[in-house]
């Protein structure tokens, strides 16, 4: 048995269909193992948030999970896409806000949009792209170069061209990082609205998981120094605590 049962994984996932399925995952750095045998399958809806020590590695899971990183080891699959043996394809479904998100310093808010769309091969009228930026408070920004935006307006940028596209699977990487409450309540409902329409799948690594309580469906704690996980999974419905293998699932009313 991996570290989620398979039978255990359907009886708690938000749907039968997985959005998101990583299998015996395995990473190292030299001798170093930071990952080892992960496995989770998310379902529509589902909001796994990610938790451990600076170095456990939250942010390798990530890129590997965007299809831009290879594991050692081990399979991963968005829809049907064989992540590992597609990697070009599979990113085409993914939607990725790192740490640092590449932004265009000279351009403005809005071509840096636009640039998105056309990566994306999106169509987007000019209405469209600026109704994307006044969801993200940035209206009276649109036409600054970046270069002279806040570090919470370049962040809240990177979000809305992170999840432009509407992907399947979101990534998130310490989202709330150089946020206001105004940007922090942004994050809260991209994912709220995901969760609510069980759309996609959505993977967010923090060192603020209570502030994601509220959306949170799954919790999984990397374990600095072991490459082993501990699974929290969070359901109103249960209250109870029990313990399978390598991990701890933790249902809370």
């Amino acid at each position: 048995m991996g570290l989620i049962d398979a039978g255990l994984v359907a009886a708690v996932d938000t749907a039968a269909t997985h959005v998101l399925s990583a299998r015996g995952i395995e990473r190292s750095f030299g001798r170093r193992r930071v990952l080892k045998g992960l496995s989770f399958e998310l379902g529509p809806g589902a909001v796994l948030v990610i938790t451990g020590a600076n170095g456990s590695g939250k942010t390798s899971l990530l890129d590997i999970l965007a299809a831009l990183t290879p594991p050692d080891a081990g399979e991963l699959r968005i829809r049907a896409t064989d992540a590992v043996a597609d990697p070009e394809i599979a990113r085409e479904s993914v939607g990725y806000l790192p740490d640092a998100f590449p932004l265009y310093e000279e351009l403005t808010p809005l071509e840096n949009l636009r640039l998105v769309a056309r990566l994306r091969n999106r169509s987007a009228g000019l209405k469209g792209l600026l109704d994307s930026l006044a969801r993200a408070g940035l209206a009276a920004r649109a036409e600054d170069p970046c270069k002279d935006l806040s570090a919470g307006q370049k962040r809240r940028l990177a979000l809305v061209s992170a999840t432009f596209h509407e992907p399947d699977v979101l990534l998130m990487d310490e989202p709330l990082a150089a946020m206001d409450s105004g940007g922090r309540d942004l994050v809260l409902a991209i994912l709220g609205l995901r969760r609510g329409r069980k759309f996609g799948a959505c993977v967010v690594a923090t060192h603020d998981p209570g502030a994601l309580s509220p959306v949170m469906t799954h919790r999984l704690a990397l374990e600095d120094g072991t490459g082993e996980a501990k699974r929290v999974h969070v359901d109103e419905a249960v209250r109870s605590v029990e313990r399978v293998g390598a991990i701890a699932l933790a249902e809370r009313r």
